[in-house]
């Protein structure tokens, strides 16, 4: 009912052609022509569409005419029905027993299920949220359990960053699984919060960069690149042999005065 509601808002406020709302909201042309016609042929304009809710406007423009003196149904809670189904032993077919022993001239079985199923389908909303690697890493966030065997003290040290300053290295090991590249990270976004450059590479594809900057020519600039970077962290560090042919940026010759490597076995 809301994409409803915006086909006349373009339609009408706006001005535009069927086509453009088409495109605009991604639905067919015949699906414009019908919301369209349905909405003239029930005598709205967009005035009166504007404070209208949308149980109003499924009776509106697609609910069966009023015939005077016929006295509505009434309409099942919902909100409780929904309540009432999560304890067990509950079904629709028990609740619609209820409705009808408080409603006597109420809905039948299906369209009671119909109406139901419509309001769940318009409380489903749900909002697309892109989570990228690394983002959530916190020092904060850093479990300490007993098989992982961290010192907290060491920890609380890197977090203050002096290692930076310091132009020392940072090797994280251990076995897979426990969590190295995440602490790395952590320490990384530290680092990034206290002000300084960090960049995050998987050793085998910052070699497989290398290789290609050096063929293409931009050999120079990737190394510049990473001389300005304070704190270059290179996961999976050692994980497939090295070699002058395979990786040619093994030394790393980036002249950086101000960058850590961190590296994760």
């Amino acid at each position: 009912m809301r994409q409803i509601r915006e086909i006349l808002r373009q339609k009408w406020a706006l001005g535009l052609s069927h086509r453009a709302v088409a495109q605009s909201l991604g639905v067919g042309l015949g699906t414009i022509s019908s919301v369209v016609t349905r909405a003239q042929g029930a005598g709205l304009d967009w005035p009166q569409v504007q404070p209208l809710s949308d149980d109003a406007w499924e009776g509106r423009l697609y609910g069966r005419p009023e015939v005077a003196g016929q006295r509505q149904r009434p309409a099942p809670d919902c909100a409780w029905i929904h309540a009432e189904r999560r304890r067990p032993g509950v079904t629709l077919a028990l609740l619609h027993l209820e409705y009808l022993e408080r409603y006597p001239d109420g809905y039948r079985y299906r369209r009671f299920c119909d109406l139901y199923r419509r309001w769940l389908g318009r409380r489903r909303l749900s909002m697309r949220q892109v989570h990228r690697a690394g983002d959530k890493c916190f020092v904060k966030a850093i479990d300490y359990p007993a098989r992982r065997e961290l010192d907290k003290a060491v920890i609380r040290q890197l977090a203050t960053c002096r290692w930076i300053d310091e132009h020392q290295q940072v090797l994280v090991t251990g076995a897979t699984g426990t969590g190295k590249s995440f602490i790395a990270c952590a320490l990384a976004h530290q680092a990034s919060r206290r002000g300084f450059r960090a960049y995050y590479r998987r050793a085998s594809r910052l070699f497989d960069d290398l290789r290609l900057a050096r063929a293409d020519g931009t050999y120079g600039r990737l190394l510049g690149k990473l001389a300005r970077m304070d704190v270059l962290l290179l996961d999976d560090w050692g994980l497939a042999p090295r070699n002058s042919a395979s990786c040619p940026g093994s030394r790393l010759e980036t002249g950086a005065s101000h960058r850590a490597n961190s590296a994760t076995g």
